[in-house]
């Protein structure tokens, strides 16, 4: 009996004595021997006891979920990359803060693979992994690219610089129809499916590098939305200036808009670019001066116009020539026609950029009735129609039209709308007799109001460019 008891403890000892797993959690910088060389990464590890799980990241090879386990120095671990269609087999041997073993194709005699090691990031082989750092909890931008290679999608934040967004086989990526709030009506979509110029929220959580949840706009929807929405403005909206408000109603030009309850307001700020960004704005704000578009029912003659939506701003156009080019920055400098001043002009990509047509053509525009009378012009509508220009067409010596929201300093703007190539309408704006080839010049400033020695030093361009 006291030996079958000593037995007993024994062997209770022993299993209580057994080499407790090592401890593998946190990030490890990995060196895999390929015939092509030497391939480094990023190996991490979340560990329940002995099982381990986690993502790597191989130079060339690309991320891949981590699924293994570990007998006490003992290590084995599978990496699953390319959706699953290629999978490596890993085993090794854990020494303190580092880890070598071997690896090979999944099904394939271990002789035929590599030597692999890695050493932990971390000081301590027991701390608990501190959180990969992530830019924000959130991101809402524009996708500028797509790199496959390295699982890495470029985006530039609405008012922030352009980055790198990492995804990985644990990223979630979901379509969003355009204008929907409701993830139910969201559908499982691929990396790989996303192009530039879609839009998207990008979600991060702590202790993961690469993007939680990738939802995406795509930008064909997105054009086809604007485009339905640029035509609606088109068929149902007026613009002008305003000149007078009198309780609900609101003259601009020979249109009357006459406000309800239901009339949104909208107003651009100094900062605002985009036309779908002005600010929520009241029909208090109108002044006398102001752009305005407004867009709802109008009446059979067409003077009255029952709002629905009303976007207004003060702006300011400034002809001048260009100085200086900086494509780096985005900017020009350009000496203003009146002041003489030197100016900075910022190009974001939201500026809108047009062409300004050759004489021909832009009076073509502008003629109408019988013997070419002149007719009124929908100034808005002729830039929407203008063909647009880039920034390679933004040349030193080359007169341009900047219009800008007021505010801010004078020396520095940002473009709203820009028009390259404006060396007529710069000489439009001069005083008669004072270049070769007046007679077509002044013709064109009558038909802007224009007359004789009374040219404006500045003339009003529509901001509101869709």
């Amino acid at each position: 009996m006291k030996t079958i008891l000593t037995t007993f403890l024994i062997l209770s000892f022993c299993a209580t004595a057994q080499v407790k797993p090592s401890n593998l959690g946190g990030s490890w910088q990995m060196s895999v021997k390929t015939p092509h060389g030497d391939v480094p990464g990023t190996l991490r590890i979340q560990q329940d006891g002995a099982k381990i799980s986690g993502t790597c990241e191989l130079e060339q090879f690309g991320s891949g979920a981590v699924a293994g386990s570990v007998d006490g120095k003992a290590i084995t671990f599978t990496l699953g990359l390319h959706d699953g269609q290629m999978k490596l087999e890993f085993k090794g041997n854990v020494d303190g803060e580092k880890m070598n073993g071997t690896a090979s194709m999944a099904g394939q005699p271990e002789a035929n693979g590599g030597a692999w090691s890695a050493t932990r990031k971390q000081s301590s082989a027991h701390a608990t992994p501190a959180p990969t750092a992530t830019p924000a909890k959130s991101i809402v931008g524009t996708v500028t690219g797509f790199k496959p290679g390295t699982h890495q999608l470029g985006v530039r934040p609405d008012g922030g610089a352009p980055m790198l967004v990492r995804f990985g086989v644990e990223t979630e990526v979901v379509s969003v129809p355009v204008g929907e709030r409701d993830l139910k009506k969201a559908a499982a979509a691929k990396v790989s499916d996303v192009v530039a110029g879609d839009r998207v929220l990008v979600s991060f959580v702590d202790g993961m590098a690469e993007a939680r949840r990738i939802l995406v706009m795509p930008a064909s929807e997105i054009a086809r939305r604007d485009e339905k929405d640029r035509q609606d403005w088109r068929e149902r909206g007026v613009s002008g200036m305003v000149s007078a408000t009198n309780g609900n109603e609101v003259a601009i030009g020979g249109v009357t808009l006459v406000v309800t309850d239901k009339t949104v307001f909208r107003r651009y700020s100094s900062d605002t670019v985009k036309f779908s960004d002005a600010k929520p704005s009241t029909l208090a704000a109108l002044e006398k001066g102001d752009q305005v578009r407004a867009r709802g029912t109008k009446s059979a003659d067409g003077t009255k116009l029952i709002a629905e939506e009303v976007v207004s701003g003060k702006f300011v156009s400034r002809p001048g020539t260009i100085t200086a080019s900086n494509p780096e920055k985005g900017e020009i400098t350009i000496q203003e026609s009146s002041t003489k001043s030197s100016v900075i002009v910022r190009i974001t990509a939201d500026s809108k950029l047009k062409v300004m047509p050759d004489m021909a053509t832009l009076m073509h525009r502008m003629e109408g009735g019988a013997e070419g009378a002149a007719r009124r012009v929908d100034m808005t509508q002729m830039m929407e129609d203008l063909q647009p220009a880039k920034f390679d067409d933004l040349t030193v010596g080359s007169g341009v039209m900047v219009t800008s929201a007021k505010g801010g300093s004078d020396d520095s703007i940002t473009a709203i709308t820009l028009l390259a190539k404006a060396d007529l309408l710069l000489k439009m704006m001069q005083p008669a007799g004072t270049h070769a080839g007046d007679a077509d010049v002044e013709a064109m400033r009558k038909m802007h109001g224009i007359s004789g020695s009374h040219a404006p030093a500045v003339m009003s361009m529509p901001a509101f460019v869709q």
